[in-house]
């Protein structure tokens, strides 16, 4: 928390109506109100300490300042906080997908009868001066210290999907709160290494990689799978069209892209390019 707190967090916005101190704090709550491990609940509280792809505040860490995370939580904990910073989330997502059609179910209290064995590769992205968590403004490059891939056990791959569900439950309800009928969201998303943008209208938040989120609850079942119903049936009581993705154009910026050119993290300030104010 102290760490937290030097970082500026309680003074950065979060989906809208919240603070990045409040969105990280209540992903925490809600892995408690889980049941889960003491360091699986502060991987929630820490979870995007070096910003992520869609979110990358001025109140975070450089990936190069690992050691911090790591004297104050653990190695262990800090692992799962890095990469959920630096994937692709596209291979997170597929490994998800595998693991459910494995068969695994109602495992949100028995995750310690899960393999240790690495299993699931997930891939970090390659790195571009978009990108404030993987660049390296200095050099021109991707940070040194993030590897191409992480070799993940089913062990990892549910505490990191167990701790995305609870943040996604979290934000969700905040960002629809916060939406206006006439200005869709849009929401920074890479699909097959194409920069673009998800476009959510109103009540449109249910459907953003719902299968995902659906895999997740049905594995891990008990309050996580009871919350995601109760969450995700409040979305769809005023869902009035789905959401989808698109590729950028010429001219346009992504999402956190206009997020930063408003108040940038450190060496990373993007704005759309000369002329332009197109999203």
């Amino acid at each position: 928390m102290d760490l937290l707190e030097s970082l500026g967090t309680a003074g950065t916005e979060h989906a809208g109506d919240t603070s990045f101190m409040q969105h990280l704090t209540e992903t925490r709550d809600y892995l408690q109100r889980w049941g889960c491990a003491p360091f699986l609940c502060n991987v929630g509280l820490l979870h995007s300490i070096y910003g992520t792809e869609s979110f990358q505040p001025e109140a975070s860490l450089r990936v190069t300042e690992r050691s911090r995370v790591q004297e104050a939580a653990g190695d262990r904990c800090e692992r799962l906080c890095f990469v959920n910073c630096v994937m692709e989330r596209e291979t997170f997502d597929a490994a998800i997908v595998r693991l459910c059609h494995s068969g695994l179910r109602g495992c949100l209290h028995g995750g310690e009868l899960l393999s240790v064995e690495p299993e699931f590769r997930i891939v970090t992205r390659k790195g571009d001066c978009s990108d404030a968590v993987t660049w390296n403004a200095a050099t021109g490059a991707r940070h040194t210290c993030i590897p191409n891939s992480f070799m993940l056990s089913q062990r990892e791959l549910m505490q990191l999907a167990t701790m995305l569900l609870a943040d996604w439950l979290q934000q969700v309800p905040h960002h629809e709160a916060s939406m206006s009928v006439l200005r869709p969201r849009l929401y920074s998303h890479s699909l097959g290494g194409v920069k673009g943008n998800w476009v959510i209208h109103k009540g449109g938040w249910w459907s953003m990689s719902r299968e995902i989120w659906a895999s997740i609850a049905q594995m891990l079942g008990g309050q996580a799978e009871a919350d995601y119903i109760r969450v995700f049936a409040e979305l769809d009581a005023v869902a009035d069209g789905a959401c989808h993705w698109q590729p950028l154009e010429d001219g346009e910026v992504t999402s956190r892209e206009l997020m930063r050119s408003r108040g940038a993290k450190e060496g990373s300030k993007r704005v759309a390019p000369a002329g332009t104010s197109k999203l």
